[in-house]
């Protein structure tokens, strides 16, 4: 199926796949009669090893749960550069401005994924944990006059991170409009642009300030489920989060198989629904970054990275400074405004769920395990931080 998939693909990227339909088409047509999966996964388990019992648990106690911030953060040794970065780079989607929200290299990798997830059934006893795609959640942005790379991973707060600092659009709305291109550089402190060339990629990575901002897995779903919901599919393709929970990158799957049911393509479905820890660690387990921030602590972190950026801006560089964005601090109080009413309504999302906890906890387990979210027991009291920001 892969190897015919990837001919049919192809074939629609060398006609130049205006709108990916095409594909789509022969895609839903090749898995009408799905078979499963020669290989039976694991019964799913908590990383803990154990499992929320959310019967016995209150809104307030997964409330918690989903306010713990990475117990990694702030200045960080950098190693080498993020596991697997060519591929990273391979199955970006937003390089190719005719190919916007599809990678634009459709490797073996990823029709492996898309049999697994088309074919996936908790009920039988698959695991999620190994359901990910090939599509990284991140993309990587580049400022040559302060000397710093932004990894922007989706649903971090990046919009305001990146708009506030100052950001070039991606290629297609570059191709559309080049007055448009620039824009959001206009007057800003910095101006933040795509960089997948490998070669300046690792020059960049070696010499400059790397950061990026984190987010509690728990709250992060839930803002992927949204966000996806309001932009990404169609109404009557929409599924209850805790459906959504037991193997998200299914969401992307849908609109390969059914694509009647996306509004924007499966790539960038995908990039909001894998673990944003894949950009973040090398081989060795090492931190890739100079610098790790929280969503849940966003104002606190910002001054830290900026005082890092500034200790080592090129001489004669103005520095950075709050003051200097106000759309940040404006941001980030409008994302935890009126948080208390949200907090209900999205533990009780979980609450909704036996298992919704668990199986975001198992599809997301890199991220607990690399950034060291809490999770094996409930938190004793709130950390404070606000973890309902979408």
């Amino acid at each position: 199926m892969c190897t015919v998939l990837f001919e049919v693909y192809t074939a629609g990227q060398r006609r130049g796949c205006a709108a990916g339909n095409s594909t789509n088409r022969h895609a839903a047509a090749l898995t009408s009669s799905p078979t499963r999966n020669s290989e039976t996964l694991a019964e799913p388990r908590s990383v803990d090893g154990g499992a929320h019992d959310t019967g016995a648990m209150s809104w307030q106690q997964v409330d918690e749960l989903m306010q713990q911030s990475s117990a990694v953060h702030g200045r960080q040794r950098k190693g080498g550069m993020p596991a697997n970065w060519p591929a990273l780079l391979a199955h970006m989607t937003n390089k190719n401005a005719q190919l916007h929200g599809v990678p634009e290299f459709m490797s073996e990798a990823v029709f492996k994924w898309f049999a697994a997830a088309h074919t996936y059934d908790k009920a039988s006893g698959q695991s999620n944990r190994h359901l990910q795609s090939p599509v990284p959640p991140c993309h990587f942005y580049v400022d040559h006059k302060y000397r710093i790379l932004y990894v922007r991973t989706t649903k971090t707060a990046s919009t305001s991170i990146s708009v506030t600092l100052g950001m070039k659009e991606n290629p297609m709305a570059c191709k559309w409009s080049q007055a448009a291109c620039w824009a959001k550089c206009k007057d800003k402190p910095v101006c933040l642009a795509y960089i997948w060339d490998a070669e300046e990629l690792k020059k960049v990575w070696r010499d400059y300030t790397v950061f990026s901002f984190v987010r509690n897995p728990w709250a992060r779903a839930i803002s992927s489920w949204m966000h996806i919901h309001k932009l990404g599919l169609k109404k009557f393709c929409h599924e209850r989060f805790a459906r959504f929970a037991e193997a998200p990158s299914v969401y992307g799957a849908k609109c390969l198989s059914n694509p009647a049911c996306c509004l924007l393509r499966f790539g960038w479905i995908l990039e909001h629904l894998e673990p944003q820890s894949r950009c973040l660690f090398d081989a060795s387990g090492r931190s890739s970054v100079d610098f790790i921030g929280r969503v849940e602590h966003i104002d606190e972190d910002m001054k830290e990275l900026l005082a890092l950026v500034n200790s080592r801006r090129p001489m004669g560089t103005q520095a950075l400074t709050v003051d200097t964005m106000p759309q940040l601090m404006a941001a980030e109080h409008n994302l935890t405004r009126k948080v208390d009413e949200k907090r209900q309504r999205y533990a009780e999302l979980y609450l909704s769920s036996a298992s919704a906890l668990d199986d975001v906890r198992s599809y997301f387990h890199r991220d607990f395990e690399m950034l060291r979210f809490a999770g094996g027991s409930l938190p004793q009291q709130s950390t404070g931080g606000n973890a309902a920001v979408t």
